[in-house]
């Protein structure tokens, strides 16, 4: 089906460990989906499965009504961006890490835009700029500035999907919430699953995702888990305690 993704009787497991188990669930692939839960409920193994870059081990994941194991390389990068908790740290020029993965050239103001909305104005003179310590021309990064780099990345994507798996980790709560609503204002009019466990930020979605022992255990909005999922209204009212 156009503009949905389908987890049907998906089972999983890695390093011996079951992961999922006949999982089964419908979600869009338009609009803004949050995936939520507590550590190690599979919300990554989710991400990766979605990906291809893990196969289940039983079952079908569908995307648009067409498996994601029959798709090429090149098709998958045209579906999705993905930027990653564990990104990698490429020891090449700014402007080298920002084209990596793209579909199509782009320009240098399209490098100088995707910096800025990730709060990396420091670096747009210094686009030929080899990042680490390797002396003149180069520019060393922290590792939050490292994140934004791969988040630029992905903004520069033509990708139909974006898949944030909790890569802004390193940042503090209230540089994360700006950064994501910069973000989800030039990300909406394409799909996004952000895997995060702020559930401050999850009120902004069109739809959250709860998981919980490798399964989903609640699908709605913000709202409508307050009333009636007893497990994501504890998630969320601890959460709360720590602003209080």
């Amino acid at each position: 089906m156009e503009n949905e993704i389908l987890f049907e009787n998906v089972s999983f497991s890695y390093d011996g460990k079951e992961v999922f188990r006949n999982l089964n669930v419908r979600i869009p692939s338009d609009r803004h989906v949050a995936l939520v839960g507590e550590n190690g409920a599979g919300k990554s193994t989710f991400i990766k499965l979605l990906l291809g870059l893990y196969e289940p081990k039983q079952g079908s994941i569908l995307v648009d009504g067409r498996s994601v194991k029959d798709r090429t390389p090149k098709e998958r990068k045209r579906l999705f961006a993905a930027a990653f908790q564990d990104f990698y740290r490429y020891p090449l020029s700014v402007k080298e890490n920002l084209s990596m993965c793209q579909n199509v050239e782009k320009t240098t103001a399209d490098y100088i835009a995707a910096l800025e909305m990730v709060g990396l104005e420091t670096l747009k003179d210094k686009l030929d700029y080899k990042i680490g310590k390797y002396g003149e021309n180069s520019t060393d990064l922290s590792d939050g500035q490292w994140q934004k780099i791969a988040l630029a990345r992905v903004l520069l994507s033509d990708a139909k999907m974006f898949l944030l798996d909790e890569p802004t980790a390193s940042m503090d709560p209230i540089g994360e919430s700006k950064l994501y609503e910069d973000m989800m204002n030039v990300m909406k009019d394409r799909g996004v699953i952000i895997v995060t466990h702020r559930l401050a930020l999850a009120k902004t979605v069109d739809l959250i995702a709860v998981m919980r022992d490798g399964g989903i255990v609640g699908l709605g909005s913000h709202e409508e888990l307050m009333e009636n999922n007893a497990y994501y209204r504890q998630l969320y009212d601890a959460q709360s305690e720590w602003y209080r």
